[in-house]
């Protein structure tokens, strides 16, 4: 049984990307793999510039993204914070996590 997450970064101009996950998104899972692997901006922008996730493992060449099975390469860009929770919501996502300011935060949806 799979358990969604959605994974965003603010960026520069304070829009947000955002990705799908799939699998394991729960903080034990994904929570930890983000906070233990993807802890710089240029980790977690290289992360979400991938697109819609399997899964995400502690390497990118580990984790497996829709793009990797030739689907479309997806990364929505979101205009705030209140914007990336109603879209994971919409995606029926249980947790977001958010980078922003050097940090991961996470919310149970």
């Amino acid at each position: 049984m799979a358990t969604r997450s959605y994974l965003a970064i603010k960026q520069v101009d304070q829009s947000y990307h955002g990705i799908y996950c799939h699998f394991d998104g729960y903080p034990k899972g994904v929570g930890d793999t983000l906070s233990q692997n993807y802890k710089q901006t240029n980790q977690v922008q290289a992360l979400i510039n991938k697109g819609y996730a399997s899964f995400i493992k502690p390497t990118l060449a580990e984790s497996c993204f829709y793009s990797d099975r030739g689907e479309d390469l997806r990364v929505d860009i979101l205009s705030d914070a209140a914007e990336v929770k109603d879209y994971a919501i919409s995606l029926t996502c249980e947790w977001l996590y958010i980078f922003e300011d050097g940090k991961w935060s996470t919310e149970k949806l």
